[in-house]
Parts: structure tokens; sequence; C-alpha cells
């Protein structure tokens, strides 16, 4: 549960990951949902992960977080991002983390300023577990009430 959260979070907070000043998509509440599929290596237990699991998660963008960005969550700070692309469409990036030595690949695409869709896919490396998750966005309210923008909340 909490790595769907994180890859939601870290999926959406992307989008405002060096991106054009000016924003891409409206500010204010917005709610996403992720389904995601943890595969394990043979002779794992089982409980540990499989899928496909859904998520709802509702987050707050900002003009202050938007221009502050997003940076790494607290066990991403040995991890580098390469292969950068942004546009006023999109973005896409690669992510290596030598703490758990894993690899992911991050796409979103700005379907309008109240929409949005993306994937996220990690190799743990060693361990040999792989996460695939999907994300679909939506624009609800330009006030988001009790959501912070640092403090997303699960909805289901």
């Amino acid at each position: 549960m909490k790595t769907t959260l994180l890859l939601g979070a870290v999926l959406i907070g992307a989008a405002m990951m060096q991106m054009p000043s000016t924003p891409p998509v409206k500010m204010g509440l917005w709610e996403s949902t992720i389904n995601t599929t943890v595969k394990l290596p043979p002779g794992a237990p089982s409980f540990l992960g499989g899928g496909p699991r859904t998520t709802v998660m509702r987050v707050c963008f900002t003009p202050d977080s938007w221009a502050k960005g997003v940076g790494p969550q607290q066990d991403q700070k040995s991890c580098v991002r390469s292969n950068e692309v942004y546009s006023s469409t999109g973005f896409s990036f690669d992510m290596s983390c030598s703490k758990g030595k894993r690899t992911s690949h991050y796409e979103t695409t700005f379907d309008s300023p109240a929409a949005l869709h993306g994937t996220v896919h990690t190799d743990s490396g060693p361990q040999g577990v792989t996460i695939d998750s999907a994300t679909t966005s939506h624009f609800i309210s330009s006030d988001c009430g009790t959501v912070t923008p640092d403090k997303p909340v699960t909805v289901h």
C-alpha cells in the first residue's frame, strides 16, 4: 500500500519537477486512480505482492508547490534521474537508486488541463521484484479543502 501511494504521489508530483514555469494543468484538488501490479521472483511468498491493486487518492496542486517542485522522497535521496524529457504535453525520465538497487521509468501525458495519465515501471534489482503502476488523474476543484500539497489522502 505504501509503495502504491509513493508511486502515485511520485507520478503526480513528478509533473511539477523541472516543468515549464507555466503549469500545464489546473491548480487545486486532483483525484488519481492508481492500478498497481507487483511481480515477485519464483519462490517468493505470495503475501508479499501480487495484484492488481487499485488505490484512489487525492492530491493538492498549488502555485507554490508548482514553483517549488517536488523533490525526492526521503528514501529516494540515493536516486539519480536521467533521460529527462519535459514538454507542455508531458514528461518522462528514468531513475536509478543505489539504495535497494532500484531502477524506474516514469511517463506522464497531460491529456488536458484537467486530466493526465501515466505509468511507472520499477525493477528492484537483486530482489527480483517488479512493480508496474498505471495512473489516471482528473481535476476536481480549485479548492483543496483539507488536502495539502505535502500530504496526499487515500480515498480507497
